[in-house]
């Protein structure tokens, strides 16, 4: 009998993965795997971009050895069921990227606890496709990289077809197209693009060579983000003044140097479920205080919601003296308890996530989103030096008639105007689906085929990635994943939550190779 979960062995998919950046290549591994495991039909996979390398995309494409991951490499394994995948890969990827042989500590379990140069995850990402690609000659799998930008989906009876945005109509019927493109740019101060002296993101290294070393530099953030622009311009010897420019938002939090591993008790998978849905956020923000209660005591717990983040030197200090003393750090219970990230999100009551979005997300990030222990170390000398000033209460940017900007901001004592020479906008991804850059998305969007999500980025099925179009069908035939389902699963930008639902897309296409619903 042939059934959803069981097709018929002849059924053929016919597969477009549009973007070859670390979601289309976790989306087409997980495709490769999950048809060997069903050892049935036969699987044609296009993995399609405009880039001549897949792999890199915006995030692991900097050249610079000082933009690192803001994860420790024992958990960035693209292989679910073999989580010490990239741990192995790495002594033999960091000796290609420094041109060496692997040194007697360069071992797996010595770099377990270090943040390794985003280039060289590139490098892994790439790997990884080489490999999944070798182990796609047999078993009726074949896979092709096309250099194509795709800007248009033709759904017909027949299949998808693709145009690309010089006019081409690209031969193949698909059964499937999952878009996997990657985040939106900031949507920030768009009537500055152009100024010969902004950024509108940080990640154009042409950009600072233009900058000379004296002249003063705004950021736009106070961020992750925002700390990689500060290495950017070390890295490129600038020496002036430094602007940080935030609304209301501080530094992120410190990681603690040794990592523990944490079992939660309480914020448990079984207690999220139990809740069922649409449920008030704060039942869970209890099961969460209760678990860091266990790890770091009341008292600690009560001092950290109490503390006064103000002066960012200080805060600082204090972030980065805990994060080098040996007790239980809280960050070990958000590490634990990040994989129910979406599932918490997804059993929230729509107007609990609004709300939080709109009031907490900023206290949230700095609290959650942490940087590397160095490269605190690093931000903290440059605000005890005087050469970093961190200024909130950002209300307005504007071009100056000297070719610098004027940064308005709302303080205490009134209105203040700061003037900068150069800007470089690092306040991370937009939210809203669309200001992206895409041809493709913009027309889907244009003509039905997407809609966005009312809490940002693109709406689709929480558990299948497919597609909701405008009339809020979800689609049989197109899927979606990246970080740009953030409003169904709020912490897209982890790769653990990119190949969970890169899993979850492929486990659906190759059940319904036909791209039929199932009945």
């Amino acid at each position: 009998m042939n059934t959803p979960d069981h097709p018929p062995a002849t059924a053929r998919a016919t597969v477009a993965v549009i973007g070859a950046g670390a979601s289309g290549i976790m989306t087409t591994m997980r495709l490769l795997h999950h048809h060997r495991a069903r050892g049935r039909g036969r699987l044609t996979v296009h993995l399609l971009d405009r880039q001549q390398r897949p792999g890199l995309g915006v995030a692991y494409s900097t050249p610079l050895p000082q933009h690192v991951l803001n994860m420790q490499a024992k958990t960035m394994s693209l292989y679910p069921d073999d989580p010490d995948h990239f741990l192995r890969a790495l002594p033999a990827l960091l000796a290609e990227d420094r041109g060496l042989a692997p040194g007697p500590t360069s071992g797996p379990e010595s770099l377990a606890d270090s943040y390794v140069p985003r280039r060289v995850y590139g490098a892994y990402l790439e790997r990884c496709l080489r490999e999944a690609l070798a182990a796609a000659t047999t078993g009726g799998i074949r896979v092709d990289f096309l250099r194509h930008e795709v800007a248009r989906l033709h759904p017909g009876p027949s299949g998808l077809r693709l145009e690309s945005t010089d006019g081409t109509l690209l031969p193949t019927r698909y059964t499937h197209a999952v878009i996997c493109v990657g985040d939106l740019p900031p949507t920030s101060y768009r009537a500055l693009i152009g100024h010969p002296h902004y950024a509108p993101t940080p990640w154009d290294p042409d950009f600072y060579h233009r900058i000379p070393p004296h002249l003063s530099v705004g950021v736009i953030g106070t961020g992750l983000t925002a700390v990689d622009t500060l290495l950017a311009l070390r890295a490129h010897g600038h020496q002036g003044p430094l602007y940080a420019f935030a609304r209301r938002r501080g530094w992120p939090g410190v990681q603690p140097a040794t990592l523990r591993p944490h079992q939660p008790d309480h914020l448990t998978a079984d207690a999220v479920r139990a809740l069922g849905t649409d449920v008030p956020l704060a039942r869970f923000a209890h099961l969460l205080r209760a678990e860091l209660t266990e790890r770091i005591g009341p008292d600690e717990l009560n001092a950290l919601l109490a503390a006064d983040r103000k002066d960012p030197q200080d805060t600082l200090a204090r972030d980065i003296a805990r994060a080098e003393s040996e007790r239980p750090h809280w960050y070990e219970v958000l590490d634990a308890t990040s994989p129910l990230a979406p599932e918490i999100w997804h059993r929230t009551r729509f107007r609990d996530k609004s709300r939080f979005l709109r009031r907490s997300m900023a206290v949230w990030a700095v609290h959650r989103h942490l940087m590397p222990l160095d490269n605190a170390r690093f931000l903290h000398t440059l605000l005890a030096e005087g050469r970093l000033r961190t200024l909130d209460g950002t209300r307005a940017v504007t071009s100056a008639s000297d070719g610098g900007f004027d940064v308005l901001r709302r303080t205490p004592a009134g209105e203040v105007l700061h003037h900068t020479d150069f800007l470089v906008n690092a306040s991370g991804p937009g939210t809203s689906a669309w200001s992206l850059e895409s041809p493709l998305v913009k027309d889907c969007l244009d003509r039905g085929l997407l809609r966005p999500h009312p809490l940002g980025g693109i709406d689709v099925d929480y558990a299948t990635l497919r597609a909701r179009r405008r009339d809020g069908a979800h689609d049989t035939r197109l899927l979606f994943v990246g970080p740009l389902t953030s409003g169904v699963h709020f912490y897209t930008n982890a790769i653990e939550t990119n190949l969970t639902n890169a899993d979850a897309a492929a486990r659906w296409i190759t059940t319904h190779p036909d791209g039929a619903t199932p009945h």
